[in-house]
C-alpha cells in the first residue's frame, strides 16, 4: 500500500459512488490489507514510514472538512472519519493537532444554519483529541469558548448538541481553566437556558450546576462582578432550584447548586434575579428533600444576612419546620440543626422577627425545646453540648 493507494482510498471514500458496507470497511481495507499484514509481519514498514502514511490520511481528511461549500454529510463524514482515526492514540492525535486539526473542526462550529448532528460529532471528536496532553488549553487558545457560545445561542440547538457542547465545556473548563471565558463570551445565560429546557435529564443538571458553581467561584475569587454577563430574562436562581429539586436525590447536584448561591451571593452587586426571596425559600425546601447539604450555614450567613425578616417568611417557616422534625428524633445536633437555631434566633432579635417567628410555628418549636431540652446538655456533632 503505498502513497497512491492511500490517496485512492481517501479520495475514493468521499468524491466516488460508496456503500455503507464499503465505508464500513475503509479503515480495516487501510489495516488489514494483505500487503499491509506482509508489511507488517516482515517488519519492511518502519516508523517514518508509518506516520508518512498516516499524515497522508490526516492531511487528505482535513482537506475535504475545509470545504465550507460541501454538502454537510460529506462534512460529517469526514469528521467522523477523522475521529476514528485518532481514537485511542495519542501519536495521531498530536499529528491531527500538528496538521491544524483543532482550528478546522472548532471552524465547522461556525457553519451556517443549524447542522445540529454535524456540530455533535464535531464535539464528540473533540472530546476524543483532548485525551492527548495539552488538547484542550489549545483549544482554549482558539477560543472555542466563542464558538461553543454560537452553538447554545442557536435558535434550535437540538438536546443532542446541547449535551454534546454542555460536556466538552466542562472538561475544557476542567482541564484549561477557561472560567474567564466563559464569563467574558457571554455563555451564562445560554447554560441556564439550556439547564431550562432540560431540567429533567440529570446528566446536563449535574453538568451545568458544575459548570456554574465553579464560574461563580472564580468570579468569587477574583472578585468579579458578573451582573453584566448574566441576562436577567433568562438567568433566574428559580430555573437552578427547579432543576436540582427534580434531582434531590444526587448529593453533587444539590452541593453544586447551594454552592453556586454561596458564591453569587458575594457578588459585589446585588442580583436580585438569582437571588430573591422565592429562590430562598427554594434552597432550604431543598435543603429539606435532600436530607442536608454542608453549606447551609454559608446561605445563613449570606443569603438572609440584612434582609427584611417579612421578606423571607417562608424561608424562616421552613427552618423552623426543619428544627420541629430534627430535634425529637435525635440525641445528637449535627453543625447544620445548630446552624439553624442560630439563624431563628438572629430572626427573633431582628425588628419585627418575634410575632414573624411566632407565625410561622416558632410556639410549635418552643414547646419541643422544652420537652427535648429540659433534660441533660444536648450534645452537638462537633463534640460540644448546648
Amino acid at each position: 500500500m503505498d502513497k497512491n493507494d492511500i490517496l485512492f482510498f481517501v479520495n475514493v471514500m468521499f468524491n466516488g459512488p460508496m456503500s455503507g458496507e464499503q465505508y464500513d470497511g475503509f479503515w480495516n481495507s487501510m489495516t488489514t490489507s494483505p500487503i499491509a499484514l506482509r508489511w507488517h509481519k516482515s517488519g519492511s514498514v518502519n516508523w517514518s514510514k508509518q506516520q508518512e502514511i498516516q499524515k497522508l490520511v490526516v492531511k487528505q481528511i482535513l482537506e475535504m472538512m475545509t470545504r465550507a461549500d460541501e454538502d454537510v454529510s460529506v462534512l460529517l463524514r469526514a469528521t467522523d472519519t477523522l475521529g476514528s482515526f485518532v481514537d485511542g492514540s495519542t501519536d495521531r492525535i498530536q499529528l491531527a493537532a500538528n496538521e491544524h486539526a483543532i482550528p478546522i473542526l472548532i471552524g465547522l462550529f461556525k457553519l451556517n444554519g443549524e447542522k445540529t448532528e454535524l456540530k455533535r460529532t464535531v464535539c464528540d471528536v473533540l472530546m476524543i483529541v483532548g485525551e492527548a496532553t495539552g488538547m484542550f488549553q489549545m483549544m482554549a487558545a482558539k477560543n472555542i469558548i466563542g464558538s461553543l457560545c454560537l452553538c447554545l445561542r442557536a435558535e434550535n440547538p437540538g438536546r443532542e448538541l446541547e449535551i454534546g457542547v454542555v460536556r466538552l465545556l466542562l472538561r475544557l473548563a476542567q482541564e484549561a481553566r477557561v472560567y474567564g471565558q466563559i464569563v467574558n463570551e457571554g455563555m451564562m445565560s445560554p447554560l441556564f437556558r439550556v439547564i431550562e429546557r432540560n431540567s429533567s435529564i440529570k446528566e446536563v443538571t449535574m453538568t451545568v450546576s458544575t459548570i456554574l458553581a465553579d464560574v461563580s467561584a472564580f468570579a468569587r475569587k477574583c472578585k468579579l462582578d458578573i451582573s453584566p454577563f448574566v441576562d436577567s430574562k433568562c438567568c433566574r436562581g428559580q430555573v437552578l432550584v427547579l432543576a436540582a429539586t427534580c434531582h434531590a436525590q444526587d448529593a453533587a447536584v444539590v452541593d453544586c447548586t447551594f454552592r453556586f448561591f454561596v458564591n453569587v451571593s458575594n457578588n459585589p452587586v446585588n442580583l436580585p434575579h438569582l437571588i430573591n426571596s422565592e429562590t430562598i425559600e427554594g434552597l432550604l425546601s431543598l435543603y429539606v428533600l435532600a436530607g442536608g447539604t454542608g453549606y447551609l450555614a454559608e446561605l445563613a450567613g449570606h443569603l438572609v444576612h440584612g434582609k427584611s425578616v417579612n421578606t423571607i417568611t417562608g424561608y424562616i417557616g421552613i427552618a423552623i419546620e426543619i428544627l420541629c422534625r430534627v430535634i425529637p428524633s435525635s440525641d445528637v445536633w449535627r453543625d447544620e440543626t445548630v446552624e439553624i437555631c442560630n439563624f431563628v434566633r438572629e430572626m427573633l432579635l431582628a425588628t419585627d422577627g418575634a410575632d414573624i417567628v411566632l407565625n410561622c410555628g416558632g410556639k410549635d418549636l418552643l414547646e419541643i425545646l422544652h420537652t427535648y431540652l429540659a433534660g441533660p446538655d444536648v450534645e452537638t456533632s462537633s463534640g460540644g453540648a448546648l
